[in-house]
Parts: C-alpha cells; structure tokens; sequence
C-alpha cells in the first residue's frame, strides 16, 4: 500500500511538473532529472579523429550536455536501455542506443556525408532514415556549390538506387527523364511526381522552341544551392493517390537553420595565357631539309632543281608561292 501511494505521489509530481511547463508557454521545456544514471562518453570527429566541442547530448526534453574542450561529456538517463541523440552544427545527428554500456564513444561525420542518419522530409513530418519502415530514399543537398551549373533532375542521377535518370541532352538546362523502379506506362507518362515545399509541381514544358526537339525542364528555375533536401518516396499512392502512383519527389528548399549570420560565397576563377612559340620550320630551312630527304632517296642535285619548290629564283611564277613565310601561332591562336 505504501508502495503504490508513492508511486501516485510521483506520478502527481511529475503531473504538475508537465503542467507548469505547458502553463509558461514552452512546451518543450527541459526538465533535467535529479536521479538517474550518469552516462559518460567523448565525441570525435570521423574524419581526423580529434575531439569535438560544444556538441549537444541530449535524451528526449529531459536531460542534456554539451562537450568539453577534449569531446567528453556527461548526461543522465533514466536507464542504460534509452537511446540518447549526439548533434552539432556543421555535423550529422547520430542516435546512440546505449543497451547497457554506461561509457560510450562515437564519432560524427560532416553534413556532406551520406548518413544512415539522414533526415527524410516526409509529407505529414520529418523523420531519420532509421526510424522510416518503408522504401525512402534522402539525399542531401545541403547547398551543393561544385554542381550550380546542374539542374535538381539531372543531379539526382546515381544517387538513389532504383530511380533512372536519363538525361535528355548534353544542352544546358535540358533536365533528365525520372522513371522509378523502370517504365510502368506506354502512353501516359511514368515519371514521378515532383512536389516542393508541399506544393505539387509542374513539370511539364509548354513553351515552343525555332530550334527542333529543343527542350527546356521547369526544375532548372530551381537553384541547386538552393535545395536542402530532396526525398525520394518509391510508392506515393497512400498520400497522393494515383498521382503518385509512379513515386514522389519531395524537395524541400533551404532556410535558416542557425541564430547566427551565416554567408556561402563561392568563387570560381580561370586563366589564359599565350601558348609558347613552337619550333617550326621557316621556307628556308624546310627547303634545305626537303632536299636532304631527296637526295638521300638517290634525286641528283640537277634532278632537284627541277622541282618548282627548289627554284630560287624570283622570276619563276611558282617563287612567292614556295617561299611565302606563314605564322603558325597566328593561325593556331
């Protein structure tokens, strides 16, 4: 009896607890518990392996802990059978399934990095790649700036197993055909539906060109720097019916992320320069190796005079044609 009167004391505690965050208007709070287990660990990055600071440890909106200067940090949980979540700017967010270890180390890749981890921005919420039961596919934009000359169709291609990209020419902003899991209609078309920020796309090109089978994908008014995330749904038709009967592409666009300012800048830069003069023969010098040539093929020396090309003297027609000095780096330039 005693027992179970503690528990409806607890229970009423943490009753008024929850109610008193909800009452001063943030809902997501932190409660930080009193008694629990401490859970010690250190933070690296993958790539160097040093230590990483001021990477956030926290487990639900109950307790969390930031790393030192050499990585380490400390938090509590309830029990060494919860799943804590390590996430920092410029890093990928990792889940952490403690399943009994009290002391932990793990290691965060970089946001470029494709990550078992990955966000997929789903129709309804957001969700990690792990936490999603059926065939989803997320790729990371993240303000790609090596391809700005790319359209978002043609920059999925060889990105997301199972999605055909074929590109319609090598003309920019051409764009590429998107078939998911091969061609399902002869008709009609195949391609999956596009969808950005939640509002259906049209991908289709009413405009006409003087130029014959010249084509122009509406997606290339979509900046890839600009994309921060592009899902890939490989069966659509539970939340967009027939319409997404040949899949979903979900892309979502970036936005501010950080309280600070934060500038991309990217700067691309080339150089030309005149080619150094080659060692070519002049009139001359071709002539007195042409003859060499000649004469070592057995011609006499009365024998080549005849030719026209060996003729010095200027009265003959053919002179200024066999004696005329061309500018190779002229013409090359």
């Amino acid at each position: 009896m005693n027992i179970f009167k503690k528990g409806i004391v607890v229970a009423m505690l943490l009753g008024a607890m929850s109610t008193q965050a909800q009452d001063s208007g943030n809902k997501d709070s932190l409660i930080v518990l009193s008694n629990g287990i401490e859970i010690l660990g250190v933070v690296t990055d993958a790539a160097s392996g040093q230590p990483l600071s001021a990477i956030s440890v926290t487990y639900q909106n109950y307790s969390a802990a930031i790393t030192d200067g050499l990585g380490h940090f400390s938090v509590k949980v309830p029990n060494d059978q919860v799943t804590i979540v390590v996430q920092g700017p410029g890093y990928q967010a990792k889940e952490i399934a403690l399943k009994g270890r009290r002391n932990i180390s793990t290691a965060l890749y970089e946001d470029g990095f494709t990550s078992y981890y990955d966000a997929a921005n789903l129709p309804f919420q957001k969700l990690s790649g792990n936490r999603i039961p059926y065939a989803v596919s997320s790729v990371q934009s993240g303000g790609n700036w090596a391809h700005t000359s790319e359209t978002p169709d043609g920059y999925l291609q060889g990105k997301v197993a199972g999605l055909n990209v074929i590109r319609r020419s090598g003309t920019p902003n051409s764009g590429a055909n998107l078939f998911l899991r091969g061609i399902s209609s002869l008709y009609t078309t195949a391609q999956p539906l596009i969808v950005i920020d939640g509002v259906i796309y049209d991908n289709s090109d009413y405009g006409g060109s003087l130029i014959s089978n010249n084509y122009t994908s509406p997606l290339s008014y979509i900046d890839i720097k600009d994309i921060d995330n592009i899902t890939v749904i490989k069966d659509g038709t539970s939340t967009y019916g027939t319409k997404g009967a040949n899949g979903v592409i979900l892309i979502t666009t970036a936005r501010a992320k950080e309280l600070a300012t934060r500038i991309d800048l990217a700067v691309y830069g080339g150089i030309n320069f005149a080619p150094e003069n080659l060692p070519v023969l002049n009139s001359t010098q071709y002539r007195t190796y042409i003859s060499d040539l000649l004469q070592s093929k057995g011609v006499t020396a009365a024998d080549l005079n005849t030719y026209p090309y060996m003729n010095d003297d200027p009265s003959n027609p053919d002179y200024y044609r066999y004696h005329h000095e061309t500018d190779w780096h002229t013409c090359i330039a």
